[in-house]
């Protein structure tokens, strides 16, 4: 990803914390060696 692809969602508070575990689990995906899997 490159900086043009960012985006300042520009969230404070309990907004901002949630947006975390999201960007943790989509980083997570990306990776060979993830833990959390697709569940269909």
């Amino acid at each position: 990803m490159d900086k043009s692809e960012l985006v300042d969602p520009a969230l404070s508070g309990v907004a901002e914390t949630l947006l975390i575990p999201h960007y943790n689990r989509a980083m997570e995906t990306r990776t060979d060696s993830r833990v959390i899997r697709r569940m269909v």
